[in-house]
């Protein structure tokens, strides 16, 4: 079936012609009934819910040119199609389009005169007969209330069309014809007027349903600034009655500092009408009627009733908002108070720290240089003298200076890593890997390391931040491969996930470390191996995770003992244009 197909129209039925005693309730199968339906001088069709034909006229079956066998049973739009050669056929949806409004409302209805062509049938040389229909459409119920039936009537109009068309020679026709057309004409007036009037009627109650049930407080006032219609949320915002509101000059719902001037305003509004909001760019206030102010939004759309102007105003009360927006300013003004308070601290955090630095790197270093100095002339002078625990000792002190002093730089190292200003520029992870390989080669030839770096390794950071953390990185695997037979060393990523950091990884194949210990790693001065296997500060490791968590990114490790271990860290991406 063809949802877009559509029926045949027909005209009321008078009070005879609906004498056929159809009812749902009554089988149609019933002889009596079903040979009075049928004999009906009048065009009848009997259709279920879905639009299957049930029953049908025999007047009806002649000025259609069919079968009854044909088409019991049988879909009406399957049984009268839309003309295929007529572009403009839309008969079958309109017929459509008022059986469902028939079956939702349980309401007969008039359908204006449609151009409906029926088929020819082939012995007759096949096509379509063009044929102009009256239709109405009746409810019959079921017990149950419900539609169990549709009624449609039909009448041929097509000669009464064609008589009024142009050229027509009405005066030509037989005084009978005369009659018949000018009453045709008539019923078709009449028809067209009521399906005028409902539709009329359908639109006010549809406006009148958006304008009551509206979220927005409505008013409608006349070029006298009297309010003539209010909806219930009008009642709800200016906490009145909405019937009270009617009548009152829209004056009253206004502050009274803005009185004064407010009739010069409505009279330019009447005088230029346009959908447009009210006081664009000022603060708005109402007044209910109790006399509490408002802040409040206002639209204004000009509207005809009864042939005067009017205008429709749509009010929103945003108090709610208003409070919601104070609030936000009244946060906002806190955390950037703060922000400021942090950002003092931070900076006086920074002092001491500096401070620190140069307590470290001056005050620190002249004692112990003197310790140092002196204790290793003690030892080149006098060391020859020295017998026993006695030159023990003093090794032990020139040994203890000299490992304070990797210790202070080690500090020093700490706090200035991730001290002034972050860069973020593209930096070549695989330049600077390669150069520091090469350093490392440099100043130990002797070792045997394959290493294999990614080509193409672009991260966004601070270039000398990040060459720190590479070198410790990778002075550590190369450091923890010292004991391998054939030590190799990784530096690769993985394809970037859908977030703005990439991950990159530095892996070997040295001692690793058991991962029970692993919480200790990035600790300062904390170390996984003693310092006669593997020499170190155990600072480098808590440096590179400065460094990575100031761009941002994350940093971890993986590893078991004697099969090497990976370390995986984000930097922020890129961005494929920017790599170099």
């Amino acid at each position: 079936m063809n949802d877009d197909k559509i029926t045949i129209p027909g005209s009321p039925p008078s009070e005879e012609e609906k004498a056929p005693l159809l009812s749902s309730d009554i089988p149609l199968a019933e002889p009596n009934f079903r040979l009075l339906f049928e004999a009906v001088p009048g065009l009848y069709l009997v259709l279920t819910p879905d639009f299957r034909i049930v029953a049908v006229s025999d007047a009806y079956v002649r000025a259609t040119m069919t079968r009854r066998e044909e088409i019991i049973g049988r879909d009406i739009f399957e049984a009268f199609p839309d003309n295929p050669d007529d572009p403009d056929a839309i008969a079958g949806h309109n017929l459509k389009t008022s059986l469902q409004r028939v079956l939702h409302t349980g309401k007969p209805e008039a359908m204006p005169v449609q151009r409906y062509d029926i088929p020819i049938p082939a012995e007759q040389g096949g096509g379509f007969a063009v044929r102009y229909w009256s239709a109405y459409n009746t409810p019959a119920p079921g017990t149950d209330g419900a539609v169990a039936y549709i009624i449609h009537r039909v009448e041929d109009v097509t000669e009464f069309v064609q008589l009024m068309q142009p050229g027509s020679e009405q005066s030509a026709l037989p005084g009978s014809r005369q009659e018949r057309a000018v009453q045709i004409e008539a019923e078709i007036y009449a028809r067209v007027r009521a399906v005028a009037e409902a539709a009329l009627c359908e639109t006010e109650t549809r406006a009148r349903l958006i304008f009551e049930t509206s979220p927005l407080a409505m008013l409608v006032v006349d070029a006298h600034r009297q309010i003539v219609q209010a909806n219930g949320r009008a009642g709800d915002v200016f906490r009145c009655p909405s019937e009270r509101l009617i009548g009152l000059p829209v004056e009253a719902l206004i502050p009274d500092r803005f009185r004064t001037h407010h009739p010069e305003l409505v009279s330019e509004y009447f005088r230029h009408p346009e959908p447009r909001a009210m006081g664009k760019g000022r603060d708005l206030h109402g007044v209910r009627i109790d006399g509490e102010e408002f802040p409040c939004e206002v639209s204004l759309g000009p509207v005809h009733i009864a042939g005067k102007l009017h205008v429709i105003v749509s009010v929103v009360d945003i108090t709610v908002r208003k409070r919601a927006e104070e609030e936000i300013l009244r946060l906002n003004a806190d955390l950037e108070r703060r922000v400021e308070e942090r950002t003092a601290e931070l900076q006086a955090a920074n002092q001491e720290l500096e401070s620190f630095a140069y307590a470290v790197s001056h005050d620190l270093r002249a004692p112990l240089r003197a310790m140092g100095g002196f204790s290793q002339a003690l030892a080149e002078d006098y060391g020859e003298r020295l017998e026993g625990e006695a030159r023990f000792y003093l090794d032990q002190i020139i040994l203890g200076s000299r490992r304070m002093g990797e210790l202070i730089d080690g500090l020093l190292q700490l706090s200035r890593c991730t001290r002034g200003e972050l860069r973020r520029d593209p930096v070549d992870l695989s330049a600077l890997a390669e150069s520091i390989f090469a350093e490392l080669k440099r100043l130990e030839p002797s070792r045997r390391v394959a290493w294999q770096v990614e080509p193409g390794l672009v991260a966004r950071g601070d270039a000398r931040m990040l060459e720190v953390a590479l070198r410790n990185l990778i002075g550590n695997a190369w450091k923890y491969t010292g004991d391998t037979e054939a030590p190799m060393i990784r530096i690769y990523t993985e394809p970037k996930p859908d977030n703005e950091f990439q991950l990159f990884f530095v892996t070997d194949n040295g001692a690793g470390f058991d991962m029970a210990h692993a919480a200790k790693l990035f600790q300062p001065f904390q170390r996984l191996h003693r310092q006669e296997e593997f020499p170190g500060l155990g600072i480098g490791l808590a440096t590179v995770q400065r460094i990575i968590h100031r761009h941002g990114g994350t940093i971890g490790a993986i590893a078991a003992p004697g099969r090497g271990a990976t370390f995986c860290f984000s930097l922020p991406f890129a961005g494929g244009d920017e790599e170099t």
